[in-house]
C-alpha cells in the first residue's frame, strides 16, 4: 500500500470542511430577544395623589374577579344542558390557569430589582379579568339567543 504524501491530509480536510458542510456543525443564529409584554397602564382612578397604586389596582382586580364569578354563575344557571355547563366550568378553570401563568410571567418580566413587580401583576390580572368579563357577557346560551332573534324579528 502506497504511503500518502501527507498522512495528516484526510484529517486536515475533514477538520476544514466539516463545519462548512454539516448543518448541525454550523453555529445556530440566536434570535433577537422579544420584549416582554408590558403591563397595562394604571387606571386613572388609581393615579390620585395619596393612593397606593398597587393596592388600588389589586382592589379593582378583586372587584372584577367577583363580577366575573357572578357572570359565570349566571351563565351557568341559564345553560339547560349539563355537558355545556361542565364545559363552561372547565373553560373558566383553564382560563384562570392561563391568566395566572401569564400574569406571573408579566410580573417577572417587569421586575423591580430582584423582586417580581406586584403592580405589574395586579395590572395584568385586572386587564385580563376585564377582557374575560367581556367575553362571558357575549356567551349567550342558544335558547336565549334564539329568543332574542325572534324578538328582533317581531
Amino acid at each position: 500500500m502506497p504511503t500518502p504524501i501527507c498522512p495528516m491530509l484526510p484529517v486536515l480536510l475533514v477538520t476544514l470542511l466539516l463545519p462548512v458542510t454539516a448543518p448541525w456543525a454550523q453555529a445556530a443564529e440566536t434570535p433577537a430577544p422579544t420584549p416582554a409584554r408590558a403591563a397595562p397602564p394604571v387606571p386613572e382612578s388609581c393615579r390620585a395623589a395619596g393612593t397606593d397604586a398597587t393596592d388600588c389596582v389589586e382592589r379593582l382586580a378583586r372587584t372584577e374577579e367577583r363580577r366575573l364569578d357572578a357572570a359565570v354563575e349566571k351563565l351557568s344557571s341559564e345553560l339547560r344542558r349539563e355537558p355545556r355547563r361542565r364545559q363552561l366550568v372547565r373553560s373558566q378553570r383553564l382560563w384562570r390557569e392561563y391568566r395566572d401563568a401569564q400574569c406571573d410571567y408579566v410580573s417577572l418580566s417587569v421586575r423591580q430589582g430582584a423582586q417580581p413587580n406586584r403592580l405589574g401583576q395586579a395590572q395584568c390580572l385586572l386587564s385580563e379579568t376585564i377582557r374575560r368579563n367581556e367575553e362571558v357577557a357575549h356567551m349567550v346560551p342558544p335558547a336565549t339567543r334564539g329568543a332574542a332573534a325572534a324578538a328582533r324579528a317581531d
